[in-house]
Parts: structure tokens; sequence; C-alpha cells
């Protein structure tokens, strides 16, 4: 019997070694092919010279970042994405000074994982925190915005590119400063909610195409497409100057103001009121009225 718990005690302790030996090398593995990527000044994405701590980066060249890294924008820099590139998820550092990151024409960056904004803190003009697409292309779970100075506000900027989001696109602070703006024909794609601090449409493209519940921020739009699997609730009253198109899943009116100076398309059905519901037309297009809806006004 001592023999044989020697045995016994001999193997439990081999075993108990082996899992912290294989624990270890597991950790250097995952480690390795993973790094935290920081601009060290103003410069292009696929440089290795604009990071520092990405010697192991795994995008292309090697050095800076791919799709398994964090990538921070820190303060006092301006980083352009110029070729394809991808992250694990992207900061825009907060400080006294302007952070940028920028993509190219027609460039794209997929982010797997969050964008996150944070705030400026200088009073002084021209020091914002800022994310450019422009006519690019952006993919990303979600986009969170932290207001910065009434002088510094931290924005999301697009023209004619897209941005999609499997999540939400929020804002925290005051409002006024956590902006998103389109500048022209731009493509909006959410999986989640639709809540920046304040909204400029242009003639931009506010896609809802989410499989639960969404809420859309009190904004005037210029396009809506609702392609959900739930419904898409409007949180105040909501103008829509383009056309609004229900694809899938409900436009919820509920007790607020919806204006549609433009035309509506798809499902007339799925755009659902309640007696509450106020329903204001101005466009020429002729539109199916729910008939839980109030009489509309022209």
């Amino acid at each position: 019997m001592k023999i044989v718990e020697r045995f016994s005690i001999a193997s439990r302790v081999a075993r108990a070694r082996c899992v912290v030996v294989l624990s270890i090398l597991l950790f250097f593995s995952v480690s390795s092919f993973a790094a935290t990527c920081t601009s060290s000044g103003t410069g292009d994405w696929n440089i290795p010279g604009t990071w520092s701590g990405c010697a192991a980066g795994t995008g292309t060249p090697v050095g800076t970042p791919g799709a398994a890294d964090t990538v921070v924008i820190s303060n006092n820099s301006i980083v352009t994405v110029t070729s394809a590139a991808a992250a694990a998820t992207v900061t825009i550092a907060t400080g006294n000074r302007s952070s940028q990151l920028v993509l190219g024409a027609g460039v794209p960056l997929a982010v797997t994982g969050a964008i996150v904004i944070n705030a400026a803190t200088s009073p002084t003009a021209g020091r914002a925190k800022l994310l450019t697409v422009g006519t690019g292309s952006l993919s990303a779970a979600s986009i969170s915005i932290a207001a910065g100075t009434n002088a510094n506000p931290a924005q999301v900027t697009l023209s004619t590119g897209s941005i999609a989001t499997s999540g939400s696109i929020t804002y925290s602070g005051t409002a006024a400063n956590a902006r998103f703006a389109s500048s022209s024909s731009g493509a909006v794609t959410v999986g989640g909610d639709f809540l920046p601090g304040t909204f400029t449409a242009a003639s931009s493209t506010v896609s809802f195409n989410g499989g639960g519940a969404q809420s859309a921020g009190v904004f005037s739009y210029y396009n809506v497409v609702v392609n959900n699997g739930n419904a898409v609730n409007l949180g105040g009253a909501t103008t829509i100057d383009g056309t609004l198109t229900l694809t899938a899943g409900n436009l919820a009116v509920a007790g607020n103001t919806l204006t549609l100076n433009g035309s509506v398309a798809g499902t007339g059905s799925n755009l659902v009121t309640t007696a509450s519901s106020s329903l204001v037309f101005s466009g020429s297009a002729a539109v199916t009225l729910p008939a839980a809806a109030s009489p509309p006004r022209l």
C-alpha cells in the first residue's frame, strides 16, 4: 500500500506540473500573437515607425497592427490608414492635444471589437478627438463617443463612405460635444442602438439591421431603412427627409411624432402606431396610413 501511495502522489505531482507548464506555454503562445500598438506620433498605419509596443503586431508589414492587436491612438497624434487594415479594438486616447484616426480614400478598416473615442480635455480650439472615415469603409462591434469640450467635441465624420456596427453607436457626457456627422451620401448600418449625441444626416442612409429591438435617436434623418428582426423604437420626435424603407420588422412610433418629408417604401403595415402617435406628411408620394394612427397633418 505504501508503494502504491508513493506512485499515486508522484503521478499527481507530475500531472500538476504538466498543467502549470502547459498554462505558461499557452499564455506566452497567445501573447505572442497579440500586441498593444500605441501611436508614437503622426504617421501611416502600415509603417512600423508609427507605433510603439507593436514589434509583435500581426499586421502587414510585421510591426504594424493586425486583427489580433489592440490599437491606441495616443494624445497628439494623427494616424492615417492608407491600405486595408484590421484591429481587435481601437481607442482614441483622452488628453489636451488633438488625436485623429483617418481612413484614406476607399480604404477599409475592420475592427472586431469596440471603437472608443475618449474626450478632449483642452479648452483651446483645434485639439479635438476625431474619427474621420470620409470615403473609407469602417466596421466594428460598437462605437462609443465620450463628449469633449465645447471647443473640441469628439466626432465621427463620414462623406460617401460607410460605417457598419454589429452593436450600438452611443455617447456619454454632453450630447452637443459627442457628434456623428455625414457630409454626403454615406451609409451607416447599425445592429444595435443609434444614439450618438448629435447627428448630421446630409443625404446619408441609416439602416437598422439588428436581430433584437433597437432604439433610434431623436434626430432628423435623410434615408432610413428598417430591416430588423424585431422593432426599431423611436425615442422622440423624429424627422425623415428622404425615403423610409420598411423591409422587415416594425418601426414603432409609440407616443411620438414622426414627420415624413419624402416617401415610404416597402411594407406599410410595418409602420406601427398607437392612438397617441402622430404622423406628419409633407412629401408628394402616396402613403398607406396604418389604421391605429392619428389623422395625418399635411
